[in-house]
């Protein structure tokens, strides 16, 4: 039994033995049925220790089964009289005490002696109370007016005793559970010498030292002080101020690191002796977090610096955070004070308000409500914002930083310079125009206007095309959006492996592509078309080409009825000049062989009259003189005429030897210094190639006679594997303006006898340098064809 329950027993005896001392004086007075007159008549010392410890009375007398209360009784039990039965006051018990109580009731009644214990008992308003209850069984003797044996004693309310003791329990409870969990190292130390007595977990953890080698060792030992004047000092502040030391040093631990500890100490009072209480923190991770976080703080000022556009961080409220280097920027460009620049500590919504235009304000602050609000994760508004020099727009975009108990922490506001952007977007609006314009235009040109691209795996399409397509290829555009096959198959067979080719060399070469087709239109039959476009690569690897293609059906046709012309015009300047030179040769002939037989016949007709004039016919004679005169200068003439139109040195000798005649004769002529190289040889020329050489190289020298203005001609005929090579070159003043087409007739006359003879002529001019410089090339295959 405990010291408590015998001082309770003890107190509950002497009042007891009290009560039977006036039982036993004043019986005629007393009864078990008047319990008020009972108490009433108690010795004032006992009512006022009674009262003193809120002791309630009670007697129980067995035989009648009556439990009288007194007053304080009756309210510790929740009773509304002051007699009651055994059942009476079970039936107050807590239910798990009920059986322990009425146990040990029956048996006190039974042997008698004491009675001491403590029970439960439930009040009318529901609490419960912790009840003690002691008693002690009487003689009958001593109780006049009993019928039996009375059992009296005292009810003490204990609650509020239970309950301190359980808070306290609770307390020291949970002061055991934050000592040994508690993150921070707590250690227990004698003031008067400094010995450990306790420590926590975390106290080791601190030291790295084991249980065993840190109680019972000094804290100057363990390097908890940095010196002994030190720990001299502090005691000697906590004994006269009453103030706790708090501080930071270092310690090497015993495996070599050095730790930054910051620790107080405080004194405190354990069983009537004073100790310290050290209270140890380990910041090393901390400062090198700190440390981690100004350099995390200055990395991330460095990355804002570097951004290329104007960040402001702000909180709930609006006021600027930090902002970056362009952000001073942009206030200074826009003519801001120089808080405004740096930013820091100002509200960014009331410069909205005094800065932007009012529309531009209200959707700034509206924005930035709704980040804020959560509505939005992001928010933008663009606005004009215009510098002192130049008009200016930027776009401001808003995001939440962070998000915390009351929701989002704060803002992140950027400004972009977005001038370019929206001079482009006016451009392009230009251009949307111009191009709806263009498009129109398209429309209404006899083509289409189409983008066809080659995908990375090599299959076509055409994206974009005009609706004319169907008049050209014969299937919509929309057909051949994904897929170019059902324009493929409408090319001519012979022609679609061509297309194809022509397109993947453009692809390969990125060169302009340019075709001419044949398309077997579903309606139209057989069409010709003209395809042209640019091809440019696309960065995943394709190739877009932009082109243009148009029938040309009609041209074609044009072109093919021109070239039969052409050829028909050919074919007669090639008879006329065929027929011309077999007249030349004709007249020639008929003129060297009639006339000039003819003249010479009257010529020795002249010599013979002249032989028979007489000494004495001197005029006769002079007659007939002048006459022979004559006949040899018309026979002379005759000769010239019948050499220009066809020189008989040609026939005779060969192209070589005809060409060395011009030459000589254009020397004598003009007295120009020339030269004149030709094959050793003759050449074994057909007649007609040899005339078409030959009147080409009169042409020439025939030029060169009226336009060059030359000092000097050479000439060349030569036998090559390709063909004969005539070249004629003098260093005149040149050809100030060379007919691209050769629209001069003798230039035009020289070009038709080269093709004739399936040959080509350049002509290169190099004015007051070196003259002019022609070439005529005959192939073999022209002198095989003129030969036929």
């Amino acid at each position: 039994m405990s010291a408590e329950w015998i001082a309770l027993f003890l107190v509950a005896t002497l009042l007891l033995f009290l009560s039977g001392r006036l039982f036993r004086r004043r019986s005629s007075g007393w009864g078990l049925r008047r319990p008020d007159c009972l108490w009433q008549s108690l010795p004032r010392e006992a009512s006022l220790f009674m009262n003193n410890a809120r002791l309630g009375l009670w007697c129980y007398e067995p035989a009648g089964d009556a439990l009288t209360l007194d007053a304080r009784a009756r309210q510790l039990l929740g009773a509304a009289e002051d007699l009651i039965s055994k059942a009476g006051l079970l039936a107050r018990v807590h239910p798990e005490d009920q059986e322990t109580l009425r146990l040990a009731w029956e048996n006190c009644c039974r042997q008698g002696g004491a009675l001491a214990m403590e029970f439960r008992a439930l009040g009318e308003d529901g609490l419960c109370r912790h009840l003690s209850l002691s008693a002690h069984a009487l003689n009958p003797l001593s109780c006049k007016g009993c019928q039996g044996p009375v059992i009296r004693g005292t009810l003490q309310d204990m609650s509020e005793q239970r309950r301190l003791e359980n808070s306290l329990r609770e307390s020291e409870s949970r002061f055991s559970a934050v000592f040994q969990a508690s993150p921070a190292g707590i250690g227990i130390s004698r003031l008067e010498d400094g010995v450990l007595v306790d420590v926590n977990p975390a106290f080791l953890e601190i030291l790295g030292l084991p249980r065993e080698e840190v109680l019972g060792v000094s804290s100057s030992a363990l390097h908890l002080w940095a010196s002994p004047e030190e720990r001299r000092s502090v005691i000697e502040t906590l004994l006269e101020a009453g103030r706790s030391y708090s501080g930071e040093h270092r310690m090497r631990r015993r495996d070599g690191q050095w730790r930054h500890l910051l620790g107080s100490v405080d004194i405190v009072c354990l069983d009537g002796v004073q100790h310290l209480l050290w209270v140890l923190l380990d910041v090393t991770e901390l400062r090198h977090s700190a440390a981690l976080i100004n350099r995390s703080e200055n990395l991330t000022q460095a990355v804002m610096d570097s951004l290329p556009v104007a960040v402001a961080v702000l909180d709930r409220l609006g006021h600027i955070l930090r902002v970056n280097r362009k952000w001073s920027e942009f206030a200074l460009d826009n003519g801001a004070p120089g808080r405004l620049q740096q930013g820091e500590g100002l509200n960014y919504f009331e410069i909205c308000l005094r800065s932007f235009s009012e529309e531009s304000a209200r959707e700034a602050l509206e924005a930035m409500q709704a980040v804020l609000a959560g509505k939005v994760a992001v928010a933008s508004v663009e606005y004009p914002c215009n510098s002192p020099v130049r008009e200016r727009w930027f776009l401001l975009q808003v995001s939440a930083l962070g998000e915390g108990m009351e929701g989002i922490e704060g803002l992140v506001t950027i400004h972009v310079d977005i001038t370019a952007r929206r001079l482009a977007e006016v451009v392009l609006q230009q251009r949307l125009e111009l191009q709806s314009q263009l498009a129109k235009v398209a429309d209404s040109v006899p083509g289409v206007i189409y983008s066809l691209r080659r995908r990375p795996d090599g299959r076509y399409c055409m994206p974009y095309a005009l609706r004319g397509l169907k008049d050209i290829l014969g299937v919509e555009p929309e057909a051949v959006v994904e897929d170019f096959a059902p324009a493929l198959g409408m090319l001519h067979p012979e022609d679609r492996n061509r297309v194809i080719d022509t397109v993947e060399v453009s692809a390969r070469d990125m060169s302009p592509w340019f075709c001419e087709f044949r398309v077997l239109h579903p309606e139209h039959g057989l069409r010709w078309v003209e395809g042209r476009s640019i091809p440019c690569a696309e960065a995943d690897g394709g190739v877009l080409w932009h082109g243009f293609i148009h029938d040309i059906t009609g041209r074609k046709q044009a072109n093919e009825e021109i070239m039969q012309s052409r050829d028909q015009l050919r074919a007669l300047t090639e008879r006329l000049q065929s027929v011309r030179e077999e007249e030349r040769t004709r007249i020639s002939r008929e003129i060297h062989d009639q006339l000039g037989q003819n003249l010479t016949i009257l010529k020795l007709d002249v010599l013979c009259l002249r032989n028979g004039l007489q000494p004495d016919q001197e005029e006769l004679a002079a007659k007939v003189a002048a006459m022979g005169s004559l006949i040899d200068e018309t026979l002379k003439t005759v000769r010239t005429i019948s050499w220009d139109l066809r020189p008989g040195i040609l026939d005779t000798l060969g192209l070589g030897a005809g060409i060395e005649w011009l030459v000589d004769d254009f020397r004598r002529r003009l007295g120009i210094r020339c030269t004149v190289r030709v094959p050793e040889e003759r050449l074994e020329l057909h007649d007609c190639l040899a005339t078409h050489l030959f009147r080409i190289c009169q042409e020439l020298l025939t030029n060169v006679a009226r336009h060059a203005r030359a000092s000097r001609v050479d000439v060349s005929l030569a036998c090559t594997a390709e063909g004969v090579l005539l070249e004629v070159l003098d260093n005149g003043q040149g050809v100030a303006a060379l007919p691209a087409n050769g629209h001069s007739l003798g230039l035009l006359g020289i070009r038709e006898r080269a093709v004739q003879c399936g040959g080509m002529v350049e002509i290169v001019t190099v004015p007051e340098i070196s003259g002019t410089r022609v070439r005529v090339q005959i192939p073999v295959t022209g002198m095989e064809k003129e030969a036929r």
